[in-house]
């Protein structure tokens, strides 16, 4: 019984939590245009389905020959890298190094050059498939930022990325997201959490809590990293998050109940660090600006 028979049957939005969500994809890859149609028929915006970059592409393509070679980028001219192909070998318990060949490709033309004409047909044939074909890694983590910018996916357990609880204001993207999975030979499997339940309301609480406290630690550790290399585009990016994950703890207010108020805390707390950090950043980069002025 799918989750609508479901609600129809015993549920309405206002008895729900939300649902517990993980997808399954039983194909290694799926051609692009198929996958583009699959999100514009899911009424999903299609620019989520990203090209390739062809250095990326590329590297893909000569993958499989890792498993006897290193290969070691050698030189960077314009949009010209060159690889450096190195045969191994075990021999007598010894890995013995031999060089083989270059590799080359203009990462704006898209054109692959080798001296070995089977090296360079194969990683040509390899890289034109790379470009018009996405993997289930892809896939993945083209579904997590559709819910990163069009829901909220709260991990059961952190870092493991296996199943997510998604609240019942999203259930409609959830089954944008259905739809999309089927197409390209895949599903999402979806249980209800209903409320009611104290000990259900606790663990939903405590996940949604969870997630918007690692939301939050993950602002504070950026912003610790920024220098004056930071560009300025990045810390106002970071603080468009952290507006975003302090909306987020007052729109789940029912959820969290008295947790609300230690949230709020921490994320007005981690707005005054950002704010110290980035004038600090603002502050050492026209230090450096007016150094260099005065040495010149």
């Amino acid at each position: 019984m799918t989750l609508n028979e479901l609600k129809g049957e015993q549920y309405h939005d206002h008895d729900m939590h939300g649902e517990i969500v993980l997808w399954d994809l039983r194909t290694k890859e799926v051609e692009l245009y198929h996958l583009r149609n699959a999100v514009i028929a899911a009424g999903i915006d299609d620019s989520c389905v990203r090209d390739l970059r062809p250095i990326t592409a590329f590297k893909r393509a000569i993958a499989e020959y890792k498993r006897d070679h290193a290969i070691d980028k050698v030189r960077k001219q314009g949009s010209i890298y060159t690889f450096q192909f190195t045969k191994k070998e075990l021999e007598s318990a010894q890995m013995h190094y031999n060089y083989e060949t270059v590799v080359r490709i203009d990462s704006e033309k898209g054109i692959i050059s080798c001296v070995d004409n089977a090296i360079q047909l194969h990683a040509s044939s390899r890289f034109s498939h790379c470009l018009t074909y996405r993997t289930t890694s892809d896939i993945t983590t083209m579904i997590k930022r559709l819910y990163d910018e069009n829901a909220d996916l709260f991990p059961l357990i952190q870092d493991k990325g296996v199943a997510y609880f998604v609240p019942t204001l999203h259930r409609d993207f959830n089954d944008r997201i259905e739809q999309l999975l089927h197409a390209v030979g895949g599903h999402l499997i979806r249980f209800p959490v209903p409320k009611g339940n104290a000990k259900g309301n606790s663990n939903v609480r405590k996940v949604i809590e969870s997630g918007l406290d690692n939301v939050l630690d993950d602002l504070r550790v950026v912003a610790h990293s920024f220098s004056t290399s930071t560009h300025e585009s990045t810390m106002v990016k970071l603080m468009e998050k952290w507006h975003s994950a302090n909306y987020k703890v007052d729109a789940y207010a029912d959820y969290l109940g008295e947790t609300k108020k230690r949230l709020v805390e921490k994320a007005d707390e981690i707005k005054k660090e950002l704010t110290k950090k980035i004038l600090e950043v603002q502050d050492a980069k026209a230090a450096k600006g007016k150094h260099a002025t005065t040495t010149t």
